[in-house]
């Protein structure tokens, strides 16, 4: 009899535990479920990793990502509602392009709601070798117009090229090419013209620098058909305006306007006896384009500096101020007034910043865009949609020819 009592006192504490024992295992399975698709990615695909909420409100739900290193690019990240077995949940969708062969290790993902707050397990993702690549063709591409530094606020043009253009006439579209998008830049790509595109050039990339750290993208390696596009890594040091000290001890950052004009002593030094020779002309021309350059009319100051280094019989004292003003401004290897006297028929001129176009038209494609300061020839003129066009060609070594309208146009 005891014994019998003992059997039914065990098996009512064994059905007592096993709800507990249910509740706890569901409590140990993880709220939010984790989807990779495909699971056996490789390099040159894309490949796309789904975060699954058990809450019925995206807005309320807050993921904190690890960051994502290797050879991935995050493409796409999409959020929104799911109804799974008739219940609605959040998902999150991180969409990548896998670049190159690579194991990489991803940290957990922290998702917090109104209700609780949960983190995924670390796994990793092994992206294996392109199937089939035999046969494949290798096509190398390169940077082309990598300055050695940018300034912050002051657009920068790149084009991705091919290294040799006779190895692939037939290129895929630019999109195919862009890069992923840069924390603190503004990134602006655009398709090369027929062109350009016959010349090799898959793609244009305007960059402006919002904060003062490198622009970097690292090597990526493509996968179209039977060709492997490798393009190489970029790294470009961006400048921090030029600091000035106020009279109440500040300072202010980021304004084009706290350029230092060039000192005159470092001129005269230079141009010793010119300037004694012509002391007061080239103070009082001096205290113009400082005022002029001091009140945000950089132009007109290069103007008056280009004008008088033509004209004046102290030149010399002027070229030597409009050169280190230029160089403030970024702007390199412009040609002097002197080197002008050749060019019969052709006016000389300073640019406000402004994009330079193949057609005189606003719709034209764009070339470059040109920096505030940049000296010009120019040629031709051309009137569309009541705009007056003029075609310059860049005074300096590059030598770039376009289309810009006259408004941006100071003449000397």
């Amino acid at each position: 009899m005891a014994g019998r009592r003992r059997n039914r006192a065990g098996l009512l504490i064994t059905l007592f535990l096993i709800p507990l024992f249910l509740a706890a295992q569901e409590e140990d399975q993880p709220l939010v479920l984790v989807q990779k698709s495909p699971d056996e990615p490789a390099a040159g695909s894309t490949w796309t990793l789904t975060l699954l909420i058990p809450h019925e409100e995206p807005r309320d739900v807050t993921i904190f990502a690890p960051p994502f290193t290797g050879s991935l690019y995050l493409e796409q990240v999409l959020k929104g509602p799911r109804v799974i077995d008739l219940e609605n949940w959040t998902f999150q969708e991180y969409r990548f392009l896998l670049n190159s062969p690579d194991i990489i290790e991803f940290d957990s993902f922290t998702i917090v709601t109104p209700d609780w707050q949960e983190e995924t397990e670390p796994f990793e993702l092994e992206i294996q070798e392109p199937k089939n690549t035999a046969g494949t063709q290798q096509i190398r591409l390169i940077w082309e117009g990598i300055p050695s530094g940018m300034q912050i606020g002051q657009s920068t043009v790149l084009s991705l090229k091919l290294n040799n253009i006779r190895q692939a006439p037939q290129l895929p579209e630019a999109d195919f090419f862009r890069p992923p998008l840069a924390e603190g830049f503004i990134m602006e790509s655009s398709r090369p013209t027929a062109e350009e595109k016959a010349s090799g050039i898959a793609l244009k990339l305007r960059i402006t620098p919002l904060e003062a750290k490198p622009f970097v993208l690292t090597r990526r390696q493509l996968i179209q058909y039977n060709s492997i596009f490798e393009i190489p890594a970029l790294n470009i040091r961006v400048n921090q305006p030029v600091k000035i000290e106020t009279e109440s001890g500040e300072s202010d950052l980021g304004k084009s306007n706290d350029l230092i004009f060039p000192s005159l002593d470092a001129a005269a030094i230079n141009n010793r006896p010119l300037f004694l020779k012509y002391k007061n002309d080239c103070e009082k021309i001096y205290s113009s384009a400082k005022q002029l350059w001091e009140e945000g009319k950089k132009v007109q100051a290069l103007v008056l500096l280009r004008l008088n280094e033509r004209d004046h019989q102290g030149g010399a004292v002027f070229e030597s101020l409009r050169v280190m003003a230029e160089q403030a401004l970024g702007l390199k290897n412009t040609a002097g007034e002197k080197n002008n006297a050749g060019f019969s028929g052709e006016k000389t001129a300073v640019l406000l910043e402004t994009s330079i176009r193949r057609i005189p038209d606003l719709m034209g494609s764009e070339i470059t865009v040109l920096a505030e300061g940049q000296p010009v020839l120019i040629h031709s003129a051309a009137i569309k949609n009541k705009i007056l066009w003029r075609r310059v060609i860049t005074n300096d070594q590059r030598k770039i020819s376009g289309w810009v309208p006259e408004e941006k146009i100071i003449f000397y």
